[in-house]
Parts: structure tokens; sequence; C-alpha cells
């Protein structure tokens, strides 16, 4: 964000402070299981459109069976009103390549809390830049492991995380190598994921956000109020 902001405005980056979204996790996190039994259990959720890649996550479904690894895909969301043509495409491929015992449409769901539960790692395989990536951090704060597209916004949304992985945009492969290797280490990510939820709860608890809030404004209106100030008038 800093980044983008410097290019459009120099003089004006020097003086921004970075205060990430106040993010709510679960109520209560329930760990990730202990032991993958049946497979890899992979999340979508979000809107189903081209832009963000769902059919890039069904692909990489494709690619782990061809290679005969176990992995399933949950996809929780819906497509905007004139875009039933997309939804459409991808139960036809999920119906054409013999997927419907892997890979799942839910339609859209207000909590997604116990998807989310149930899951083991999840991606968000967007084709282009995202403002951020709130959907990642709701996954860390679950402790859960996260694959996301290495674009701004997602870059910025999942960097400093151990179990987070960027993989190029719109590859399968790329997005296949990253879940294959979670669940070929799974111990290992399962604990960087429980350590992980801590520090996005740092990062983006929705006490702190109102906090780094109100000290950012404060400093802002005490520098203003500073500049602006009469200065004492002359003795003479």
């Amino acid at each position: 964000s800093v980044d983008v902001l410097a290019r459009a405005l120099p003089r004006v980056a020097r003086r921004a402070q970075v205060v990430y979204n106040g993010v709510p996790g679960p109520a209560a996190v329930q760990p990730a299981r202990a032991a993958l039994d049946g497979g890899l259990r992979v999340l979508y959720v979000g809107r189903l459109s081209d832009r963000k890649g769902v059919d890039v996550a069904v692909d990489a479904i494709v690619e782990l069976r061809d290679r005969g690894a176990d992995a399933s895909l949950d996809i929780v969301g819906a497509v905007f009103p004139g875009y039933e043509a997309y939804e459409e495409q991808l139960r036809t491929t999920i119906r054409v390549l013999d997927l419907e015992d892997r890979i799942t449409l839910h339609g859209f769901h207000a909590d997604v809390t116990p998807f989310v539960a149930a899951a083991d790692a999840c991606v968000v395989p967007s084709r282009v830049d995202e403002p951020f990536g709130n959907t990642a951090v709701e996954a860390l704060l679950a402790a859960r492991p996260v694959v996301v597209s290495d674009t701004s916004g997602l870059r910025e949304a999942a960097g400093g995380y151990e179990s987070a992985q960027l993989v190029p945009p719109a590859d399968p492969a790329a997005l296949a190598d990253a879940l294959q290797s979670i669940a070929a280490d799974w111990d290992a990510y399962r604990a960087r994921a429980a350590r992980d939820r801590f520090r996005a709860e740092h990062r983006h608890g929705p006490e702190l956000y109102r906090q780094r809030i109100a000290r950012s404004v404060g400093t802002m209106l005490s520098a203003t109020t500073r500049v602006g100030s009469p200065r004492p008038a002359s003795d003479r």
C-alpha cells in the first residue's frame, strides 16, 4: 500500500502510516486435525468469477488427482447476477472430469466459520491484483495454512507468515505443488499455522486496530495543531 502511494504521491508517502485492517477471527479456534485422514481438505471462500481464479483451484485438484495425491476442494461463494455462465462452466468441468467426489460447490453462506474449521488449508488463487486479502487473514486467524497468488495485495496480507505460500497467478501446477507440500509436511505446517494465528491477531485484532487508528489520528491532529498555531507575539 505504501509502495503504491509512494509512486503516486512521493511527498505524502513519507508521512504515511500503515494500519492494517481489523479482521475478526473465530470466537473459538478449532485446531487443525492431527492427521490428514481421507486427504487434504482445501477451501476456497469468495465470489465465483474468472478474476478470482476459482477454476485455477479446480484445475489444481485435477493436477493433484493425476499425481496420485488425495485432496478435495470445498467452494463457498456465489456469482454476481449476470455471471451465472461462470458457475455453470465450473459445474460442467467438475462433472466432465469426474470430480464430484472431490469438489463441492456450497453456494453463498454468510457464516463461513464451520467451513474454515473443517478445512486443512485455504486458497486465494486470484488472477489479478487484490486491494488486500481479508479471506487469507481470516484463514490465518483460524490457524490454517494458506496459499495465495503472488500479487500485491495478497502478498501484503500473507507476507511474514510461516504457513503462507505465494504462487504465480493462473498456475494450477504451482498451486498443486504448494498444496502437496502442505500435505507432505503436515505436522510442520500445522504447527506453523498455530503460531501464525497469534501473529495475525497482533496485526489485525479489531481492538488493536481501533487503538492504532486513534493513535494515528491523534498524532496527525497534534501535528496539524502545531503547524497551524500562531507564533507568540514579539515583545518589541
